[in-house]
């Protein structure tokens, strides 16, 4: 009976490795398109950053703009347009706080995001949360659908003009993902 017992358990403890040495590759890749994306926005380059969006994706605004059926080059076309007005003097940075696998093909990506304009600080909390649907095709993962949502801490506490540190408080109650 030891004998059968210890076989399941090295059967299991097996299983699980193979499966997340398997997710393992895949979470990297992933782990470097949303590098790759936040590089992009840093080098003000629309074309760097479409270059992981497949050529037919569905992309929502902060603002709640949706825009289905976008192509890479519109994609490019559209952030460059940000790159050379409004976000020009804007840097981000990223963290994946969750790649969760649907199917061993599909994967489902939250990241959290904040900004800063020249030379200030990035702030000490998330702005912004950022939801990917990514698909491997082939051997590549492409984004099909992304979905920008702004982090609006003074509806959140109920606040008109939150202070820094309340906003920091609530993100690490709530976003702990940003900080580890």
């Amino acid at each position: 009976m030891r004998f059968f017992l210890n076989l399941i358990f090295t059967i299991m403890l097996t299983n699980t490795a193979f499966s997340q040495s398997a997710f393992s590759a895949d979470e990297q890749a992933i782990h470097q398109i949303v590098q790759d994306l936040q590089d992009g926005w840093n080098a003000k380059s629309g074309e760097q950053w479409a270059a992981h969006f497949a050529d037919d994706h569905s992309y929502v605004v902060w603002t709640g703009l949706y825009m289905p059926h976008m192509n890479r080059e519109q994609n490019a076309q559209a952030h460059d347009g940000l790159y050379n007005s409004v976000y020009k003097d804007m840097d981000t940075q990223f963290k994946v706080t969750q790649v969760r696998f649907i199917e061993p093909h599909v994967a489902m990506v939250h990241c959290l995001a904040n900004s800063r304009y020249g030379d200030q600080p990035f702030p000490d909390y998330p702005e912004l949360l950022q939801t990917m649907l990514m698909v491997k095709n082939g051997d590549a993962w492409e984004i099909v659908s992304f979905h920008n949502l702004d982090i609006e801490y003074d509806k959140l506490l109920r606040k008109p003009e939150p202070a820094p540190e309340e906003k920091l408080a609530y993100a690490k109650e709530n976003y702990p993902g940003w900080f580890h």
